[in-house]
């Protein structure tokens, strides 16, 4: 072997394989080595993809979770009073953020604080203004979107224009927004569209949304005429365009009307803007009329009394970075007609109209839809993660960086990753300066528009100097620009000052991020302002600008004045100029045949000139290319590209059609544009297809709904398969089919080798006519005569096998093994079957053989023992699709006589949306029916005459219309028809009928096939039709054959139309911007047809682009799916059984429940007594707190509040009388871990520090305060200001506290501080603050409760029952520490494995057992043991226990509260348990729900329980037979928790019927509640000593 271009240890591997003594895998080193060179990324792909995980957007943001922010969000259209409102809460908050889209609206909100009196400075990207002279940043900003702080905390934030959010460019800026910002209330301003996305992206973090719903202030009417022509302008007039070509040219001709206009576009400066809206505005100007683009709808104020829209389609920019141009959307209409009639303006209603008569239809028709959802939000690249990629990958360009992190991200379903085209240009236009990543990377997000050449170069001067490490002085950007630089005398001109406008902000934008690179941002802001006057004085004179530009000999005006012109046209557009099924004209491709071969050259010729004078009228600079013109949608350089491109296929054309050499090949193209021309309502574009696709999925949902079910023709049954198989199903199963001309048995293995094997055993058996024709006693009694048969064959009779049964017709069932026959199709008709339980007849009839012993647990359609059968092999499958051929022995009543001749599909829908079925949890398999589509007159438009003869003569007129339209049965008699008549005509055969072709069902769909093959194609042809008596010639053959291919190419457009519906309503399901799936297919029509399956995928695959398919082919799909469906139904019982078991524990009877009771009020009675309180598990602690508020209470108080990781001190303001109020002022500071676990004179140092910063903080720290200390700890008080600490809890482990007067500790921190002293008056629990602070606002509360992180109780006791203080006088507090009930085991009964586990690993092992069962801070420790446990059963998580489950304390109980959301859809619990890095499917999802439902179900049982040991020991003593009292309650398992305070409130009334319970909730106990008793006790006090 020779070779010079090879390394030598590869040559000598090569050499050596060669010679027969090496292996091909000895190449595979050097492969790798040689792909590692090309694609860095394989070496480190882990790391890359956990960088540019991009799935919890919420966790980039820590400090906003660390706080609970309050959502409010404003909903309303333009003009009502929406941010209005929110900037009202942003005029009051002690700070605030507003956050705007605009620089114009961040600049109104600037001017509207300070004129306010409020100080806000404007920060956006090229300019800061401060409101206090000495730069000192005030406390509150008004700022464009991407310009605010998520690290700075706010009181108030305002998040303005919401849906924006799905901006493909700007979105993310959006999302990092209502994420990030640290604010105790954020406001958000939107459409309504984007509540429901506002909501899930809150429930992610755990936060509510409130909405406020707004409507507009002043009537809007859209008028019924149009304006037709400008002389019907009148004051107050707005002229909307979508292009500076319209805006020009109209403002040009109002001006020639004598009229006086202002003109407003997007890419002027926001001053000019400013300028030109205050003209417009002023009641004394003469400028009445205004010119703009949709750039009025935000930001200005404009006194518009009507919006006339030029026109009403717009260029865009689509996700992917692609030009568009389409019909404005809703939300863009409303946005822009809500400019009329402003509230406030001098006209009180606004209207709305066109310029043209056609567009006001289409406008009416666009403002009366709904707003389109906003579905997902925004993300983009951080420069950090980038950077990280960078790390991995040194050598990558900044743009491939971008490239490798978008094709390796992966987002949650509420996401999508924004538009990165105009990134990555920078960063290709700058690739080869050389700068570090960080600055490489500022300046590829610099704000500038790619389309303005000049602005780009300059930006790329700019990294030139940089690079060098030059100062971009303001003289060097003078030369640059060539300032000074005059009034424009042009258009032209005009453009070319609006681009320096653009470069002077993209240095200011610039001199933020380098300011010592950029230092002359004060001068270069004093030119723009000057150069702002002077574009203002071209706008001014524009008419003159273009009357100029037109007499100069410059470039034309539509090359100069383009702005914004789209490469494409989108389907919406295309309607407006094809037919309504998409088809172009083919008059000019079209002719009659007259005698073939004779006057073939005068067809062509004729061709030939229909052609040209087609491309003239069609390509020419007709009316057509002049609207276009005028209308903004070409330009001169398109029309030119249009141009040439015709031509070239014109050209293309006659070459073909010309050819002397090869006639046929010339009319081969003849006759199928013939055919096509002659079928042309059977060729149906994309646009119809994605028609059919939206009719498609109304109907869904129309059948899957319970009221509209009954008018549905798409019947939508629900087949009670409610899983795929997940692989570890096992066993031996039988499986019955019938639905053909064949009835099979089958017996399936499924091995549990880790391999998903199985092994498919069948027997076919007749179906005879008298079988299927007779009675249903006879039929079932057939099955069942037959699976004897197959079991006595295979040996099975002394089995106990369950057997899945396949009844491939339609089927109402309630529950997996029942079904209700609807009606029979294919060619059954069996008596006495209909409307009753097939499945009943079988066993009836399997029950007369008493020598086996067979259990049917499942019903199945045929469909969906394809979509299992598939699953068992692709656990992506959930869709599964029957399309039959059917081979017809008679189709004289159409009537197979075969297996397989129907179409059919099914898939996985969310139970939440099967109004049919009871319950909203998982999901189900959905049979469709879809054959049915269309028998209300849905597809009257699309069904051609053939379609309608054949429907006639078919058994079942008017029914299965769809099913007749696609479904093999059907597709050879349809044929037949369109032959028939095409003969008739005399377009075929010389006009010759022949008998056969007169008969229905001589043409078969096998026949279709084999005319359709590739080779022998038309060889087949001919041979068809010279057996049906008919005597072809070549082009005769041809023409069938096209003919057939038209016909089962419509089968597979529909066919794929309603897939792709059904695909489309799964990833919207899934919340998913792209789905990956499997479709699981079975059917002879699919298998053997030999372009058919080519055919549906293609179309689907555009129809759906979002979706990549995978088609499956089903391997007997009617028997091992219904072994398979058994065989999951198998699985789920055990697995059912075997959860049961490990939640039986958690059921608690009444009778347990009672007993619970009955032992808590025994420990109560001991915590009392003197004798037996040291050893009480329940603790009865007395608090000093002998009174309750009378509402006297008056002043100032302070009050510390320490419970958990958080610590508050507040000033209280009581006032008594008429006027009584209590007022509140707090701040909270957070304890860090190494003081929560140091000693004991850090943590009160700590505490004495953050009461110093507060009391300067309030001005306050010279006076001598009452404070009132809520101490969320067990302790015993000697007085009301004295507290023994008995021990810690909550994770709390200073120390030398135990056993230690927390008063005199914090007494001596103030001592040691020496800078103010308190008088501390009382030291509180904060379940004691709970009851005062409801004792407050309702006398008759007696009794407070926390049920959040701890669990606890205090009630008001009579003194005579207190032994352990002296006096036997009025009434006491007992704060009850009932979390230690049971430490003495006398509840050991109900403790569960898992509690002891949660226990054994807890700080106190063997404390506080009941608290570690009904409290928030173990409940999700609780179910986190339950979870591994069921994980290693093999029922959760595919039997894989992950690391995050494994960490202790990783379910947090505020997730079982979300979990347990009625609102919360699995795939939002599935959402949640990825957060946890718990990768779940929607099975595990259900699971997990139900553990998290019995453990918060027991906690509130036994807190229920305990609970009504106390009211009962209330009503024992005051005597009564029936008590009425309150209980003040507080804590977030009970506020949060969907279903806690509701099974706590039943238990209670359960287990105390004559208590009368009436629960409230606590505002701020720990708070206000030491307040108030701090001032009872001052009360108390003052009374004593008088």
């Amino acid at each position: 072997m020779e070779s010079t271009s090879v390394s030598a240890d590869l040559h000598i591997i090569l050499n050596d394989i060669c010679c027969g003594a090496g292996h091909v895998d000895d190449l595979f080193p050097f492969f790798l080595r040689h792909a590692k060179q090309i694609f860095p990324m394989l070496d480190c792909m882990d790391d890359l993809r956990k960088i540019s995980d991009l799935r919890l957007p919420p966790n980039w943001y820590p400090d906003a979770r660390a706080i609970q922010r309050k959502i409010i969000f404003h909903a309303g259209p333009t003009n009502s009073g929406k941010t209005y409102h929110a900037i009202q809460r942003f005029l009051s908050a002690k700070s605030g953020i507003y956050c705007g889209p605009l620089k114009l609206l961040a600049h109104e909100i600037f001017q509207k604080s300070n004129d306010a009196n409020v100080p806000c400075d404007l920060v956006t990207g090229e300019e800061r203004v401060y409101a206090n002279e000495d730069a000192r940043q005030a406390s509150h900003i008004a700022c464009t979107i991407e310009m605010c702080s998520t690290n700075t905390p706010y009181e108030v934030a305002v998040i303005d224009e919401i849906q924006m959010i799905r901006d493909p460019a700007r979105g993310w800026a959006w999302t990092r927004a209502l994420l990030g910002l640290c604010a105790e209330e954020i406001h958000v301003c939107g459409e309504a569209a984007a509540i429901d996305l506002v909501t899930e992206l809150m429930y992610t973090t755990g936060e509510e949304v409130e909405v406020r719903n707004y409507k507009r202030l002043t009537p809007l009417t859209v008028l019924d005429y149009a304006l037709e022509s400008l002389d019907n302008l009148r004051p107050g007039d707005c002229v909307v365009c979508f292009s500076k070509n319209d805006i020009y040219s109209v403002s040009r001709q109002v001006e020639a009307r004598g009229l006086e206009c202002a003109v407003i576009y997007g890419s002027l400066p926001p001053g000019t803007k400013l300028e030109q809206a205050k003209k417009f505005n002023d009641p004394d100007d003469p400028c009445k009329i205004l010119v703009a683009t949709d750039a009025i709808g935000m930001g200005l104020n404009l006194c518009i009394k009507r919006i006339i829209f030029n026109s009403i389609v717009k260029p865009t920019i689509n996700e992917k970075g692609e030009k568009e141009i389409d019909s404005i959307t809703t939300s863009q209409a409303l946005q822009i007609a809500g400019r009329a009639g402003r509230y406030g303006s001098s006209f009180k209603q606004g209207e709305v109209t066109t310029m043209h008569h056609d567009d006001l239809v289409q406008l009416k028709e666009i403002l009366s839809e709904p707003v389109r959802p906003v579905k997902a939000a925004g993300l983009h690249p951080t420069p950090e993660q980038i950077e990280m990629f960078a790390y991995h990958l040194p050598d990558a360009t900044l743009s491939n960086l971008i490239d490798i992190f978008v094709s390796l991200s992966q987002v949650d379903g509420l996401y999508f990753v924004c538009n990165i085209d105009d990134f990555k240009f920078l960063a290709d236009m700058i690739q080869h300066i050389p700068l570090n990543l960080r600055s490489r990377y500022v300046f590829c997000t610099a704000p500038l528009n790619r389309k303005e050449p000049f602005v780009c170069t300059t930006l790329l001067k700019f990294a030139r100097q940089f690079s060098r490490n030059e100062p971009l002085t303001f003289d060097w950007l003078c030369r640059h620009t060539k300032w000074p630089l005059a009034a424009p005398k042009n258009i032209k001109e005009l453009v070319h000052l609006e681009a320096v406008h653009d470069v002077f902000d993209l240095y200011l934008w610039l001199s933020y991020r380098f300011m010592d690179m950029f230092p002359d941002a004060v001068l270069v802001r004093d030119v723009q302002k000057k150069l702002d006057d002077i574009i203002q004085i071209g706008v001014c004179n524009i008419t003159k600008l273009i009357r100029a530009s037109q007499s100069a000999a410059a470039p034309s005006t539509a090359e100069v004045m383009s702005e914004d012109f789209p490469l494409s046209r989108t389907r919406r557009d295309t309607r407006a100029v094809s037919d309504r099924h998409g088809a172009k004209s083919t008059e000019a491709l079209s002719i009659a045949v007259e005698v073939p071969g004779e006057r073939r050259a005068k067809n062509l010729k004729a061709y030939r000139s229909a052609a040209r004078q087609d491309d003239l009228k069609s390509h020419g600079r007709g009316s057509l290319a002049n609207r276009l013109l005028r209308e903004g949608l070409l330009t001169q350089e398109m029309l030119r590209q249009l141009e040439s491109e015709w031509q070239d296929q014109h050209r293309n054309a006659c070459l073909k059609l010309g050819c002397t050499r090869d006639e046929r090949t010339s009319y081969t193209v003849i006759l199928t544009c013939q055919v096509d021309r002659y079928l042309y309502h059977m060729r149906l574009s994309d646009d119809v297809l994605l028609d059919v696709m939206a009719r498609f999925q109304a109907e869904m949902v129309k059948g899957l709904g319970r009221d509209t079910n009954p008018t549905a023709t798409v019947k939508m049954l629900p087949s009670f398969v409610r899983s795929l198989p997940d692989g570890s199903e096992k066993g031996d199963f039988l499986a019955v089919d019938l639905g053909g001309s064949q009835f099979r048995a089958h017996r399936v293995k499924v091995f549990d080798d880790g391999k998903q094997s199985s092994q498919l055993e069948s027997k076919f058996y007749p179906t005879p006519k008298e079988v299927i024709q007779g009675n249903g006693a006879e039929l079932f009694d057939y099955v069942a005569d037959c699976l004897l048969d197959f079991m006595e064959t295979k040996n099975l009779k002394h089995k106990k096998l369950p057997l899945g049964f396949t009844f491939s017709f339609p089927c109402k069932q309630t529950k997996l093994e029942e079904g209700i026959l609807l009606a029979w199709t294919k060619h059954f008709k069996v008596r006495g079957v209909q409307d009753t339980d097939v499945v009943g007849s079988l066993r009836k009839a399997l029950q007369k053989h008493k020598d086996i012993d067979v259990d049917v647990l499942a019903l199945v359609n045929d469909t969906v023992g394809t979509m299992m059968t598939c699953g068992y092999d692709d656990q992506r499958c959930e869709v599964g699709l029957i399309i039959a051929l059917g081979q017809t022995g008679n189709l004289s009543a159409l009537a197979p006589t075969c297996t397989g001749t129907g179409t059919n599909a099914c898939y996985m829908e969310e139970m939440r949306h099967i109004d049919l079925v009871e319950g909203d949890e998982g999901r189900m398999c959905i049979n469709t029916e879809w054959g049915a589509f269309g028998d209300d007159g849905a597809l009257d438009d699309l069904r051609t005459e053939f379609d309608r003869e054949l429907d006639l003569g078919s058994l079942n007129p008017g029914k299965q219309l769809f099913e007749k339209m696609i479904s093999s049965l059907y597709l050879g008699e349809l044929v037949r028809l369109i032959l028939l008549k095409m003969t008739k005509e005399g377009l075929l055969f010389n006009g010759k009928v022949s008998t056969a072709l007169l008969t229905k069902g001589k043409i078969e769909m096998k026949h279709v096939s084999a005319m359709e093959k590739y080779k022998e194609g038309l060889s087949n042809t001919k041979e068809i039709l010279t057996e049906l008596n008919l005597f072809p010639s070549e082009e005769d053959c041809i023409a069938v054959q096209h003919v057939c291919t038209i016909v089962s190419f419509r089968s597979a457009n529909l066919c794929a139309a309603a897939l792709a519906a059904i695909l489309t309503r799964l990833r919207e399901n899934k919340k998913l911007l792209r789905m990956r799936t499997t479709v699981g297919i079975d059917g002879g029509l699919y298998k053997t047809h030999p372009q058919y399956a080519k055919r549906l995928h293609k179309v689907v695959r555009r129809l759906v682009p979002n979706c990549d398919v995978r088609f499956l082919l089903s391997v007997s799909g009617s028997g091992k799916g219904a072994a398979m469906v058994t065989a999951v139904a198998y699985r789920l019982a055990a697995q059912r059984k075997q959860i049961n078991a490990a939640l039986a524990p958690f059921l608690l009877s009444l009778e347990t429940l009672r007993e619970v009771k009955n032992k808590m009020r025994t420990e109560l009675e001991y915590g009392l007594k003197r004798e037996t309180q040291a050893s009480a598990t329940v603790k009865m602690l007395p608090t000093y707190v002998c009174g309750t508020p009378d509402g006297t209470e008056k002043g100032k108080f302070l009050a510390l509040d320490l419970g958990g990781t958080n610590f508050r001190v507040l000033l209280v303001k009581i006032r008594s009388g008429r006027r009584r109020s209590v007022q509140m002022y707090n701040k909270i500071f957070a304890i860090p871990l190494e003081i929560m676990q140091g000693t004991g004179e850090e943590l009160f140092d700590h505490i004495v520090q953050c009461i110093a910063d507060f009391l300067e903080y309030m001005g306050i720290k010279g006076a001598r305060l009452p404070l009132g200390f809520t101490f969320s700890f067990p302790c015993r008080q000697a007085s009301i200001d004295k507290g023994t600490l008995v021990g810690w809890t909550k994770g709390f482990k200073a120390t030398d506290c135990e056993g230690e007067d927390v008063v005199d500790m914090l007494r001596e921190a103030i001592r040691r501080r020496n800078e103010f002293d308190l008088d501390i008056v009382a030291v509180v629990n904060d379940t004691v603050g709970t009851m005062m602070t409801c004792g407050y606002e309702d006398p008759n509360c007696e009794i407070g409760l926390i049920a959040g992180t701890g669990s606890n109780v205090c009630y008001m006791e009579d003194m005579k029952n207190i032994e352990i203080v002296e006096g036997n006088e009025g009434k006491m507090c007992i704060n009850t520490e009932w979390g230690g009930f049971g430490d003495n085991g006398c509840i050991d009964n109900i403790r569960t494995k898992y509690d002891k586990e949660v226990d054994e690993g807890s700080l106190n092992p063997g404390k506080q057992r009941y608290e570690k069962m009904t409290s928030g801070m173990y409940l999700g420790e609780i179910v986190r043991q339950i979870l591994i446990d069921l994980t290693k059963q093999g029922l959760l998580f595919r039997g894989q226990i992950s690391e995050s489950l494994r960490k202790r304390g990783i379910f947090e109980t505020k997730f079982l509260s979300q979990i347990e959301s009625d609102r919360l859809a699995l795939l939002q619990v599935r959402r949640i348990l990825q957060q946890l890095g718990l990768d779940s499917t929607c099975e595990d999802s259900i699971i997990v729900k139900e553990v998290c439902g019995a453990v918060s179900k027991r906690a509130a049982q036994l807190c229920g329980a305990g609970l009504a040991a106390i009211v009962e020991k209330k009503r024992e003593n005051r005597g009564v037979e029936h008590l009425q009292i309150t209980v003040g309650v507080d804590g977030t398992l009970y506020k949060l928790h969907p279903h806690f305070s509701r099974v706590l409130r039943e238990t209670v009334k359960e287990l105390a019927p004559q208590c009368d319970v009436t629960f409230m909730l606590s505002e701020d106990g720990s708070g206000k509640g030491a307040a108030l008793i701090t001032a009872v006790a001052k009360r108390l006090h003052n009374v004593g000593q008088k």
